[in-house]
């Protein structure tokens, strides 16, 4: 079903999730209230940038944020400081709506494992777990 949204030639394209939702021939296009899961996006990330100085996350935000399409602040509900967003994905009058959370492995001490991050989507309603079934 993703395919249905994406395609398969952006599947192919991009090399993860951000990429691929920041991308017109990618995700963007069918992301219901993009500018706010833009902004709340571009947020995290940059804070992953700033706590991590890791230069693959440095150049993905200078990437992305190329890409971004609205400019002027968004005025939004979502609190950028929670792990979890909602995403629906909307293409001719199919509707998948997720929430989506991420974990953080390891211990202060462990610093490869505290920059481990784990993002998973889950169904947020009964017409989306019937498109995407869990395993």
């Amino acid at each position: 079903m993703v395919k249905f949204y994406a395609g398969e030639k952006a599947l192919k394209k991009y090399d993860n999730a951000i990429r691929i939702l920041f991308s017109e021939d990618g995700l963007r296009p069918y992301v219901k209230d993009w500018p706010a899961i833009e902004h709340f996006l571009l947020a995290r990330l940059w804070e992953e940038v700033v706590s991590t100085q890791n230069s693959a996350l440095i150049a993905l935000y200078q990437d992305v944020e190329k890409l971004r399409a609205c400019q002027a602040p968004i005025d939004f509900t979502m609190d950028s400081n929670l792990p979890v967003m909602s995403l629906v994905l909307e293409k001719n009058a199919k509707k998948a709506s997720f929430f989506t959370t991420i974990t953080t492995l390891g211990t202060p001490l462990d610093l490869t494992t505290q920059e481990l991050r784990i993002e998973l989507l889950f169904p947020s309603d009964k017409s989306t777990k019937q498109m995407f079934p869990l395993g």
